[in-house]
């Protein structure tokens, strides 16, 4: 997953915020892996929020595909490339958290910012929640589930308006629905 436009991503991402009357100030960078964002109410940090932003994984599929073809046969199949780089996405962003948040004081918030044309709403809900839409039922495996440390998901497509959120069945629920709702 290569991150090329998270720099360009953080204006949208304090605009998200800015639009629920909270402010996003960066954490200024230190040789700990801390998130990107503090947010920000009244003076008061109300959460923290790691920015990923994951690009176009087919030409790199397609690529690939093309150097393994063996004699003109080039597949290039189904592989959750999507679900797995939101599910690594978030995989780096726990400890991130836990780096300035131990004792999970206030929610986590991971906001991915998609540039990926070929990832769909699906593919974050799948990865999110683990139900596959395709089948209607619950078929994989959850990052709900898997990394606690992050208490909502938040799916943002700039080249659509698109926007989900997903939260933790926690103590912070209330807090992250509260925080997270457009005004």
């Amino acid at each position: 997953m290569t991150q090329d436009h998270e720099e360009l991503d953080f204006l949208p991402v304090q605009e998200f915020f800015a639009t629920r009357e909270l402010k996003a100030e960066r954490i200024p960078k230190t040789t700990t892996k801390t998130p990107d964002f503090q947010i920000v109410r009244d003076g008061s940090i109300v959460a923290y929020c790691e920015v990923k932003s994951p690009q176009d994984v087919f030409p790199e599929r397609v690529s690939d595909a093309i150097r393994q073809g063996k004699r003109g046969i080039i597949n290039i199949g189904y592989d959750d490339r999507q679900g797995r780089c939101i599910a690594r996405a978030a995989k780096k962003a726990a400890p991130q958290f836990i780096a300035v948040n131990q004792a999970h004081l206030v929610p986590n918030i991971l906001l991915m910012v998609n540039h990926d044309t070929t990832a769909r709403m699906a593919d974050f809900v799948e990865a999110v929640t683990g139900f596959i839409e395709e089948i209607g039922r619950y078929a994989a495996t959850s990052l709900r589930k898997e990394i606690p440390e992050i208490d909502a998901y938040v799916w943002l497509n700039l080249a659509t308006p698109e926007i989900r959120i997903f939260w933790q069945q926690n103590k912070f629920r209330d807090k992250i629905i509260e925080l997270l709702k457009p005004d």
